[in-house]
């Protein structure tokens, strides 16, 4: 190709014959034991290189003229329609470049429970759920909880856990301690979006955002409490929030010496946010292939709303850090039916309870998601194993979010509080009818990432897409 494309700079452009004209010099033979060699296609651009590209920056026309949608959105509508219109006729072809991982046919036996272990695993809960009174954690409650979920873990896991087989490989390290690093291409691809993301998530993360607004006046409240030694499970002030940040602030302030200040509050939400990021990465692979996995990953790493949310030092990236993992790990548990993995999806719900409200939804998504799998064909002899599996997720979910679940029997109304205010009339009548409202919402939230987000200039600039041209498209 290189020399051909010189003869075409010099003015005699070398002749390339067709596929069927005999080769101009004679081939030395390949010995016999070896197979011939099939030649290399030659590559010609056709269509198919170009539907999906074409759609992409159709894409991109449409959403940089909805950012700039003085004129009303018609002009990007019409453009969003060709490029959908594209992406349609490249899929229909085939083209669209994403890599479905094959899903696990084989039938292995069912695994085993270990009995003793989920005994003493309910024995635990119950001591917990009783001990975790007063909205107060303390020495004996988390003890028993964290022994609670030790050995609902050993009773529900798959696979070998024998302490003697652990220690043993332990020590084999500790006599020869060893670490193998390996680094290939894709590897340091990866390591280089990571430095790109993380230059966007923490370049002047003291001065930008700048100023606090009364939440987080509130919050850093709840932080002096628990640095004051008062270790509640649930906080009641500003309509109520979950324990989460509160002790990763405290945390922060401590280890970093922060104080109780802004900054405090965004390392940690910052830090929440670029944990996502790995399991977007592994969520988008095991649904379309690393290179979706590699979009993924770098499209929420630099867009301007995951950076908001993520810098502003509120809750929001609570929410993302947990629902991600246990959208992977169900997705890839089902895929490879390994119980183990529902376990994880468990884990990750039960712990994002604890973190941001919205989080509440989360068993739901979860239970429709393995409902939807069993219906289809590839749960045919498996129903009952995975409805199991679900179950057992659910019970880990459950003892994690055992404190929190007494002081929602203790006290409901103060749980409940900041759902029902805005589900329900306790703080005010419902604005018009209840379908009205409902598709009201359900409007505002679809078109907020394309064509306007809202009045709310804390988290983004007033009634502009809430997502930048580039990853909105």
């Amino acid at each position: 190709m290189l020399d051909w494309f010189r003869s075409l700079l010099r003015g005699r452009p070398l002749h390339i014959p067709d596929a069927a004209s005999p080769p101009a010099t004679e081939l030395r033979a390949e010995p016999a034991s070896q197979p011939p060699r099939p030649a290399a296609p030659a590559f010609r651009l056709t269509p198919a290189h170009l539907r999906f590209p074409a759609a992409l920056i159709l894409a991109l026309f449409a959403q940089f003229a909805l950012e700039h949608h003085g004129e009303g959105p018609f002009v990007g509508v019409v453009f969003y329609l060709l490029a959908a219109l594209m992406m349609v006729w490249a899929a229909w072809k085939g083209e669209v470049p994403v890599e479905l991982p094959a899903s696990n046919a084989s039938q292995k036996p069912e695994p085993a429970y270990r009995p003793g272990f989920l005994v003493a695993a309910g024995v635990l809960s119950v001591l917990t759920f009783l001990a975790c009174r007063d909205n107060t954690f303390t020495r004996l409650n988390v003890g028993l909880w964290i022994g609670a979920l030790a050995t609902l873990w050993i009773a529900l896991w798959d696979g070998d856990l024998s302490l003697r087989r652990l220690w043993a490989g332990l020590r084999a390290w500790l006599r020869d301690p060893h670490l193998r690093i390996r680094i290939d291409r894709w590897g340091l691809v990866l390591g280089l979006a990571g430095l790109v993301i993380l230059f966007f998530r923490v370049h002047q993360i003291q001065a930008v955002p700048a100023e606090m607004v009364s939440d987080h006046a509130e919050k850093l409240l709840d932080v002096a409490d628990v640095l004051g030694g008062q270790t509640s499970i649930f906080f009641p002030r500003n309509t109520g929030r979950e324990a989460l940040q509160f002790y990763m602030a405290a945390a922060t302030a401590r280890l970093l010496g922060t104080g109780i200040t802004f900054l405090t509050l965004k390392i940690g939400t910052v830090l929440a946010g670029l944990l996502t990021l790995p399991f977007v990465y592994l969520f988008a692979k095991e649904l379309g292939g690393r290179g979706a996995g590699l979009a993924a990953l770098v499209l929420a790493g630099v867009g301007y709303w995951p950076n908001v949310i993520a810098r502003i030092g509120l809750r929001f990236p609570l929410y993302p850090l947990f629902v991600a993992p246990a959208l992977f790990y169900l997705a890839r548990g089902l895929r490879l039916r390994r119980r183990n993995d529902l376990l994880w999806c468990g884990l990750a719900v039960g712990i994002g309870l604890q973190g941001y409200s919205p989080t509440r939804f989360l068993p739901l998504v979860v239970a429709v998601g393995v409902g939807i799998y069993l219906l289809g064909r590839q749960a045919v002899g498996r129903r009952r194993s995975v409805t199991g599996w679900l179950v057992a997720a659910g019970a880990v979910a459950l003892v994690v979010a055992l404190p929190l679940l007494r002081v929602g029997v203790e006290a409901p109304d103060t749980v409940l509080y900041r759902a029902l205010s805005r589900l329900s009339t306790t703080e005010r009548d419902i604005p018009g009818t209840v379908v009205g409202v409902f598709l009201s919402n359900l409007w505002n939230a679809l078109r907020m990432f394309a064509w306007d987000n809202g009045e709310v200039w804390v988290i983004g600039i007033p009634h502009r897409p809430a997502l930048d041209w580039v990853t909105g498209a």
